[in-house]
This record gives C-alpha cells, sequence and structure tokens, in this order.
C-alpha cells in the first residue's frame, strides 16, 4: 500500500490539470457573454442617455425658441439653432415657423440613431417646431472603446490563468489532501485497518479513507446530536413565541414558558397543573376550538388564524396560532403541534384605527351638511336684514318708495311695535345668526386635518370650542340634560399655547367633557352637578384639567380607563373607544400625557399636559 502511495501520479491524469483547462474554458465563455452583455447593456444605456440629451435639447429649444418665432425674429432662431448644432449627438436639426416655413436647418453626414420633434408653444399658441435626427456616431465610438477595452482584458485574463492556474491548482489541492490523508491516519492508528479502495486520483485517496471510516464514528454523530438536541431545547425554552403540543381532546402535552406567560400562568407546570381543557379553560368560545380542530383535520395545517382566548385571570386576549397536525397512518389526528403569538395589542389597534376612520367619516358627513345649511340659512339672514332696512325711516331710499304708495313710515313703526313684528324679526335674525355660528363651530370641528399640519393654539379656545359643541350634542342636551350642570371656568390668560391639531385637540376636550356629564347623570355632590374647566402654565408645559363634581372611580377602573372598548356602561351605551382615542392623541400625536386623578364620592379629574411653545419674552430672557 506504501508502494502504491509513492508512485507520482500520472500527468495526464492530474485533476489540477484537467480543472486548470475546465476553468480556463469557463472563464473564456463566461469573457465572451460577460463582453456581448456588457455591449448590448452599453447599447441600450447608451440609447437611453441619448433619448434623455435628444429630450432636454428639445425642451431647452422649445423654451428658447418661444419668444424668437412668436416675434418672427428668425436671426435670434438661426443663432439659436447653430449652437446647439454644435453638440455632437445632432445629425440634423430643422426649426419651422408657425406655418411650417424652414428657419433654420443644418445637416451633417452620417447615419441617423433616431428621429424626433416637438412643438414650440408660446402661451398655449404653437408658433413653431423643432425637429431633431440624433447621429449615431456618439453610440459608435463607445461602442468600439468599449469593446477593444474588453477584448483586451479578456485575452490577457485568458492568457493569464492559461499560464497560472495549472501550478497554481496542482500545489493548492495537493498539499492540504495529503495534510489530511495523514492527519485522519495518525487519528485512525491502532483502531482501523481497512484500505482505502483503490482511486486513480491520488488527490481524492483521503477523502475515500474519510468515507469508509464514516461508519466507524456513530458514537461521535451521536455526541453531536446531543448538541444540537439542547440547543434546539434552548431555542424552545428562551423563544419569544408560543410553542405548544395538543391532543385533539385538549390537553396539553408540551408548550414553552412564553406561552405560558402570554396565558398569565406561572409557567410551563402551572399549565398542565390547572388546565385539563384547552377548550372549556383557554378558548374563550368553544365553537372556535371546534372550528380550528375542523380546519386542520380538512387542511392538515392553520396559517395565522386569529382566535380569543382567556388568560388565568379570565381576561380576554387575541392570539395568532400558526399550527400542523401529525395523523397517524389510518389518518387519524394525534396531535397539533404550532406557534401561537400575542397580538392583542395589534387587534386593539387596527380596530382602534376602523373607529378613527367611522368618526372621520361621519365628521366629513357633518361638514356636508352645514355646507348645505349654510346656503338656505344665508338666504333668511338677509331676508331678515333687509326687513328691518326696509322699514327703517332712517334709510333714504325708504321714504320716496313710501311717499308713493301713500304710507307713512312712522306709523308703520308704531304699528309693527305694538303687534311685535319687529320683535318677530329681531329673533328671526339673531335665531339665523346663532345657527350661523353652530355652523361655523361644525365646520371647524369636521375639518379634516392634513399629516403634520399643527399651528399654535390656545387652550382657552380649545375649551371653549369644545364646551360650544357640547352644548349643542343631541344625546348631552337629551339624555342627560347638559343644560343643568354648572360650568365653571378657570382659565388662566398666562397659560402658554401650544402647538397642536385644534380638531384633534377639541376631540380629546369634547370626549372628557362628555363622559363627566354622563357621570354626573349617576349622581353628584352638592350644591348640584358642575364641570370645572381649568388652564395655567406648569414649567415647560401647558396644563388643562376637567374636573367633576360626580360620584368617581375606584382604583380598578382607574387602571383600564384609557385601554380601547373598556367601558363601564350598559350594551349599547358606548364603544369604549373615547378616551382611548384621546389617550392616542394626547400621546402619540402631541407628544404629551393624559392622567385620571379620582376617588369613588370625590368627583373625577383628567389632566392634560402638553409641551408648551416658549413665547417672545421668555426666549428673549434665555439669550
Amino acid at each position: 500500500m506504501s508502494a502504491d502511495r509513492a508512485a507520482p501520479p500520472r500527468e495526464d491524469r492530474s485533476v489540477a490539470q484537467r480543472l486548470s483547462f475546465v476553468v480556463t474554458a469557463i472563464t473564456t465563455v463566461v469573457t465572451v457573454a460577460s463582453l456581448a452583455a456588457l455591449l448590448g447593456y452599453t447599447w441600450f444605456r447608451d440609447a437611453a442617455t441619448m433619448r434623455r440629451r435628444a429630450d432636454g435639447t428639445l425642451l431647452f429649444l422649445a423654451e428658447s425658441l418661444r419668444v424668437p418665432l412668436w416675434s418672427l425674429d428668425t436671426e435670434a432662431a438661426t443663432t439659436i439653432g447653430r449652437a446647439v448644432a454644435r453638440d455632437e449627438i445632432v445629425n440634423r436639426l430643422e426649426i419651422a415657423g408657425s406655418r411650417g416655413e424652414p428657419v433654420f436647418v443644418e445637416k451633417k453626414a452620417g447615419a441617423v440613431a433616431f428621429e424626433c420633434s416637438a412643438p414650440v408653444l408660446y402661451e398655449g399658441r404653437q408658433v413653431g417646431e423643432v425637429r431633431l435626427q440624433v447621429s449615431e456616431r456618439p453610440r459608435q465610438r463607445l461602442l468600439w472603446s468599449v469593446a477593444v477595452v474588453a477584448g483586451l482584458t479578456g485575452v490577457v485574463v485568458t492568457l493569464l490563468q492559461l499560464v497560472l492556474i495549472g501550478p497554481l491548482l496542482r500545489r493548492q489541492l495537493r498539499t492540504p489532501f495529503d495534510a489530511l490523508d495523514a492527519t485522519i491516519q495518525g487519528y485512525l492508528a491502532g483502531r482501523y485497518d481497512s484500505a482505502p479502495p483503490d482511486m486513480p486520483y491520488a488527490e481524492f485517496r483521503p477523502v475515500t479513507e474519510v468515507l469508509v471510516r464514516m461508519g466507524r464514528t456513530v458514537e461521535q454523530q451521536l455526541g453531536e446530536l446531543r448538541v444540537a438536541e439542547a440547543k434546539y431545547r434552548r431555542i424552545f425554552e428562551k423563544a419569544r413565541v408560543g410553542i405548544f403540543q395538543t391532543s385533539p381532546e385538549g390537553r396539553v402535552l408540551d408548550l414553552n414558558p412564553a406561552w405560558a406567560e402570554f396565558l398569565g400562568y406561572d409557567g410551563p407546570e402551572d399549565v398542565r397543573a390547572r388546565v385539563q381543557d384547552v377548550t372549556t379553560q383557554v378558548y374563550a368560545d368553544a365553537a372556535d376550538r371546534a372550528d380550528f380542530l375542523a380546519r386542520v383535520r380538512r387542511d392538515g395545517r392553520v396559517v395565522r388564524h386569529e382566535i380569543r382566548m382567556r388568560r388565568k385571570d379570565g381576561s380576554l386576549m387575541w392570539a395568532s396560532v400558526t399550527a400542523e397536525g401529525v395523523f397517524d397512518a389510518e389518518g387519524n389526528l394525534v396531535r397539533i403541534e404550532g406557534l401561537a403569538d400575542d397580538v392583542t395589542e395589534h387587534k386593539e389597534v387596527q380596530e382602534l384605527r376602523l373607529q378613527t376612520e367611522k368618526m372621520l367619516s361621519v365628521g366629513g358627513l357633518a361638514a356636508g351638511m352645514a355646507h348645505e345649511l349654510n346656503n338656505p340659512l344665508g338666504i333668511i339672514l338677509h331676508a331678515a336684514e333687509g326687513l328691518e332696512r326696509r322699514f327703517s325711516p332712517g334709510l333714504a331710499a325708504n321714504e320716496p318708495a313710501a311717499s308713493e304708495a301713500g304710507i307713512d313710515l312712522s306709523a308703520v313703526q308704531a304699528y309693527m311695535e305694538r303687534r311685535g313684528i319687529r320683535g318677530y324679526v329681531v329673533a328671526m335674525r339673531e335665531a339665523a345668526e346663532r345657527a350661523a355660528r353652530i355652523i361655523r363651530t361644525m365646520l371647524e370641528f369636521s375639518r379634516k386635518e392634513v399629516a403634520g399640519e399643527n399651528a399654535l393654539c390656545s387652550l382657552e379656545t380649545i375649551a371653549e370650542t369644545a364646551l360650544d359643541l357640547a352644548s349643542k350634542d343631541y344625546d348631552l342636551r337629551r339624555k342627560f340634560d347638559f343644560r343643568s350642570v354648572r360650568i365653571v371656568r378657570e382659565l388662566d390668560p398666562a397659560t402658554p399655547r401650544i402647538r397642536c391639531s385644534a380638531g384633534e385637540m377639541v376631540q380629546v376636550v369634547f370626549n372628557i367633557v362628555k363622559n363627566a356629564a354622563e357621570a354626573l347623570a349617576g349622581g353628584f355632590a352638592a350644591p348640584g352637578p358642575s364641570i370645572t374647566i381649568r388652564t395655567r402654565a406648569e414649567g415647560t408645559l401647558a396644563r388643562l384639567e376637567v374636573r367633576d363634581n360626580g360620584p368617581g372611580i375606584d382604583e380598578a377602573t382607574q387602571r383600564r380607563i384609557f385601554e380601547p372598548y373598556f367601558s363601564t356602561k350598559g350594551p349599547g351605551a358606548g364603544t369604549g373607544l373615547g378616551l382611548a382615542v384621546a389617550y392616542f392623541i394626547v400621546t402619540q400625536r402631541h407628544g404629551g400625557t393624559i392622567t385620571v386623578e379620582s376617588a369613588p364620592g370625590e368627583g373625577t379629574t383628567f389632566v392634560l399636559k402638553l409641551p408648551a411653545v416658549p413665547s417672545a419674552g421668555a426666549v428673549a430672557s434665555r439669550q
């Protein structure tokens, strides 16, 4: 065996020599293909470049020739044409007047790549046309230079490979394989004596010996499997997504700590000890479990199936489940394995966004109705003002008309006063003006804000607008008798202004005031129901408080009061989104904070703190 190893390999059967020819051939083919691709790419890229240059030239000519062609200044047009015709891409340039007569023509020898034209417009009227033939010469020169450089490079690379790659391959292949053979022989000495099969190429003998001895390394592979099992067990234990195995009957076979944490349990052992049937103890609705199992049996798997589940404390959550069924030889489902992720927050944000879109739609509808009401309201208002003016003795135009009709305006005035007609007209005008103010408020509140459209706003103005809206809200006036609530305004004029979306902040205050009025319907402290709105400065913040003397809120409700869909009202009495929307607007859209201070029987105070905009005096003092 040693004699065979000592024999030098035959040169005509050397792997290195054959590889060198193969690599050289492949490189040559790749070089030729790359050259063709390069030429094609250069052709198309240069065509696009020439097209852009031609378009730019036409645009320049169309702009430059507007005044000369309109004013029939052929000398200026000719000067511009000659200057442009010097460009190497121009093969032929023709400038024509409004009737098609040539004003300037210049043509060069050579092939034409393409033609293009553009009208010359002056104040919307065509006063001429520019026709351009683009020369092929620049592209031909570029392609020739690219082909020469790439071809020479390919030839040089191929020659270098032919000269160098053979020796390099022999050196790089034989040395490591010989070292590997010696290492393997030394490692296996004394334990294995089987000879490797005869191989025609000496370079592959060590690899062959390794393959022969693979069966004798099972113990090593088993050790590697144990390491891999430990690694994947760690992944199973540390993953932040829930991993589970359950039986079709609802027993928990296995789960990782993340899934136990999502469900509110102390760990996997706590789940196994407490949960006997996931259908009744984990799924919020047994019908969801039945539908889940039916899908697994029908399709073999479910992907991102969203299911409502129940935590250990009874609260509900949303889980996104991706699972596969494991079936026996008869096709019976024996267990379900899958992943589950807590998507409760995502679902809440999604529903909150849908509700916000609904609110925006209602706002748009209100704005449309307000616009439609403005027209007849304007007619009523102008008619009322016209009646007052037509019966006024002080208006110069009224006296001649009254004299012609034989009417004494003073007597008419006295009659209208005695019969109360003037009061009717004044009441009509005042009612129309009041309705106009209500419509203006509706339009301002329902106006769609542009993203990032924040302006300097006064908290006093925001509070007054919200109170005005609340006083006109149908539900508050009819169901909760908002008119009986005493509104106390403690609005500090020194409160700094804020940069905000006025419509959104009005919505926040309106939601809080509406909640306060609804709370007062359930009881209030003496002497009567009241809502206090207070503004003041607090360091670099502007502070707004809304306080009521209602029944107050317990601590458990305060902890969840800003959660989407959390409501203490009965079914159908509220969506549970008002304060969630207010929290989102204040914290996410305006970088502020909103908190609640309350205790049962002591009323409730909502506190908004928003970044204030420094006044000019404050900025000057800091400087």
